[in-house]
């Protein structure tokens, strides 16, 4: 091709290559690719896990929601359960505020 002009030292020559193509680079490389491996990993388990954990945590609140929205629901967890009952009605109203 004219106008390009190939590198004068010689490829062959390890001593010649850049540090990531060299023995010593794809050493040092090595152990940074384990770490990413291993960190997507973990990654994929924690979004696994998050998104089971969310799952419930929808399905949940729905049907709270739809408990409490019965006069027989509150009723029955005014008379025999009062503390959860409060409770049980923090969550809806949180999940109606968002």
């Amino acid at each position: 091709m004219a106008g390009y002009h190939w590198p004068s030292r010689n490829l062959t020559n390890i001593g010649a290559l850049p540090l990531a193509f060299s023995s010593e680079g794809i050493i040092r490389i090595k152990p940074m690719e384990n770490e990413a491996a291993s960190l997507d990993h973990e990654f994929k388990t924690i979004e696994h896990d998050y998104g089971a954990d969310y799952l419930k945590l929808v399905l949940t609140t729905g049907y709270l929601t739809r408990l409490l929205s019965t006069a027989r629901g509150v009723r029955y967890l005014a008379q025999k359960f009062p503390d959860i009952l409060a409770d049980f009605q923090k969550i809806t109203e949180q999940r109606k505020a968002a």
